[in-house]
């Protein structure tokens, strides 16, 4: 300490703003274990979400299916998950592009079964380690989100964690 001045790296402003960044982001995503993230498709809650009697499912078929999202980030939010286990956007093949462009489809026309334009919509997948579940999940967003807050975790300006289904869909070219 230096007469009055605090060496510390969080007594200044900067320090402070940049704890404050990185401790936001922590608590926003969650990015401590969570009960439901499995490396095993055996253990994995989406493989058996059709089992789930409390899950409210609006579709289903032998390649996908959707339901409502448990926590809610917009008006209506949307989880489409592959049937097959896929663990997240990192494990996708070329091969498997015709599968994500089924889930943009349903996501989509679930979307605008519910009144939802194109302009209100977002279509996305979180980046790891920034996901929940180790599933593939396409998140359906129809906006607006519910706060601000958490409206960012869903950002289109955050590629390092959320990326669009357009973008996932290009990277599978």
């Amino acid at each position: 300490m230096v007469r009055g001045v605090c060496t510390y790296p969080l007594c200044s402003m900067a320090g402070l703003r940049n704890f404050y960044i990185i401790f936001s982001v922590l608590v926003m995503f969650s990015c401590f274990p969570h009960k439901h993230q499995s490396r095993l498709p055996s253990e994995c809650i989406f493989c058996s979400i059709g089992e789930h009697s409390a899950t409210r499912i609006v579709y289903q078929d032998e390649d996908v299916i959707a339901f409502h999202d448990i926590k809610p980030a917009a008006n209506t939010h949307l989880l489409v998950v592959p049937t097959r286990h896929i663990g997240t956007v990192k494990s996708l093949r070329k091969e498997d592009y015709e599968l994500v462009q089924k889930m943009k489809v349903v996501g989509q026309r679930l979307l605008r079964e519910q009144g939802y334009s194109e302009d209100n919509i977002r279509l996305g997948f979180h980046i790891p380690p920034f996901n929940s579940i180790d599933h593939l999940h396409l998140h359906c967003l129809g906006l607006p989100f519910r706060n601000w807050w958490i409206g960012g975790k869903y950002s289109r300006n955050t590629p390092l964690w959320f990326n669009s289904i357009d973008t996932i869909l290009e990277k599978l070219k």
